[in-house]
């Protein structure tokens, strides 16, 4: 099938399919005319790919998954490094929560002197968003 279908068969944009066989998730699609073919046995992987992403994983990730394919220790400490971060972030959005809703109820006219605002400040200061 040509990308659009398959596109639309796997839920992911064309150029996500296209950066995909680029850096190797993906194998090359085979040309007729110029123009991608992808056959049905590529829709497990790009559904993989789509879901695992979703999951939360990074690119990288899942290139060093592919990489790690037949290493059970390689992947699973892959997967374990990706879970912590899950872990720090879910911490973070607590507390980032936690300071949210305690700043709905504040009741300070100035947002300067807040001790709301303060505290934010400084838990935006400690933190590091991992992308």
């Amino acid at each position: 099938m040509r990308i659009g279908q398959f596109s639309r068969a796997v839920g992911l944009a064309p150029s996500a399919l296209r950066y995909y066989e680029r850096i190797g998730l993906l194998p090359k699609a085979a040309r007729r005319g110029g123009k991608r073919w992808y056959d049905q046995s590529m829709l497990a992987r790009a559904r993989m790919l789509k879901a695992a992403r979703h999951a939360g994983l990074r690119i990288a990730d899942l290139q060093q998954l592919a990489q790690n394919a037949n290493d059970p220790m390689s992947r699973s400490a892959v997967l374990e490094a990706r879970v912590a971060a899950m872990d720090r972030q879910l911490q973070r959005l607590a507390a980032t929560r936690e300071i949210s809703a305690a700043a709905a109820e504040c009741g300070c006219n100035d947002v300067a002197a807040c001790p709301m605002s303060k505290e934010a400040a400084k838990e935006a200061a400690r933190t590091r968003i991992e992308i």
